[in-house]
């Protein structure tokens, strides 16, 4: 039943919204929304970035969710990079030449040497957890302020941690709301 309320409350925040930009009244969001998200196998999240409330079937039908990238990926992509890029830690490895940024893991860069190594170089870090995904739970932290020594801080909180690069100053910085990483 918690589910449920969850996505019906996400569902509500969504269509309030809309409705209130677009005068489109709230009872036929509600319903074409779940009418789209079972029969089409849209998400809640598709139906309202994509403004599925303005298309036509053919329109709809146009649109590849994300489980439907999801399944193609998997049909289509060979499985050894999948299991890399569906890894943090094997991901910075793997590229480590593309994304040219210090890093500390659990199993890769994970001695305690390492973590010594990047809190002397960088004040801040990025601090993802291995077990979530979607931009769920990072968390941006200055390492003088972390209650336990980086190391344990990690082990213990099973945190992938990398070096903060700021590439723009956040004033100039335009916020989508609809990010996974919209606060």
């Amino acid at each position: 039943m918690h589910k449920i309320s969850k996505i019906h409350n996400r569902i509500m925040q969504y269509i309030n919204k809309t409705s209130r930009e677009t005068g489109i009244p709230k009872w036929w969001l509600y319903v074409d929304c779940i009418w789209n998200c079972i029969t089409r196998k849209k998400t809640i999240r598709d139906y309202f970035v994509f403004k599925f409330y303005y298309l036509n079937h053919f329109g709809k039908h146009e649109y590849l969710s994300g489980l439907e990238q999801n399944r193609w990926q998997t049909k289509h992509n060979d499985r050894e990079m999948e299991s890399i890029l569906m890894n943090k830690e094997k991901s910075l490895k793997h590229f480590d030449s593309i994304i040219k940024r210090d890093w500390c893991g659990l199993t890769e860069n994970s001695s305690r040497e390492h973590y010594q190594e990047f809190a002397y170089k960088h004040e801040y870090a990025i601090f993802k957890p291995l077990d979530q995904g979607g931009g769920k739970g990072i968390k941006i932290q200055k390492l003088a302020d972390l209650p336990k020594k980086v190391y344990e801080y990690c082990h213990d909180n099973a945190y992938l941690m990398e070096e903060l690069i700021v590439q723009c100053h956040l004033d100039k910085v335009f916020y989508d709301e609809n990010s996974i990483s919209y606060a």
